[in-house]
């Protein structure tokens, strides 16, 4: 699961979306496999498929993704978490992207800057 993560987010700043993508996918599949789906090393992984996927202009995809990682970062590891606050800057991103207004402000507010 680490191998994966670590080729999808080398490829990622490559600028290989799509073979990042691929990579990160299958980790997430295998971290489901592995943890249950509350499981902030679960979370992590969408987090990183949902990053790559905003990249990629799959933004509604991301989105779900990217609420599932913040619930249960949120929910486990508390607001103030830097994992948390990642998320949810990545959600202020495609929630901007989606006109979606309201839901980038709640989510502004765990931002850590």
């Amino acid at each position: 699961m680490v191998v994966l993560r670590n080729l999808g987010v080398a490829l990622r700043h490559l600028g290989r979306y799509d073979e990042a993508r691929q990579s990160l996918e299958r980790g997430l599949d295998l971290a489901k496999s592995m943890y249950a789906d509350d499981d902030p090393r679960v979370a992590t992984a969408r987090l990183d498929l949902g990053v790559i996927l905003t990249q990629l202009k799959r933004q509604r995809e991301a989105y779900d993704l990217l609420v599932k990682a913040f619930d249960v970062n949120l929910a486990k590891l508390g607001a103030q978490h830097p994992k948390t606050g990642k998320t949810a800057q990545w959600l202020v991103k495609v929630c901007g992207e989606l006109g979606l207004k309201k839901e980038a402000e709640r989510y502004a507010e765990y931002v850590v800057d």
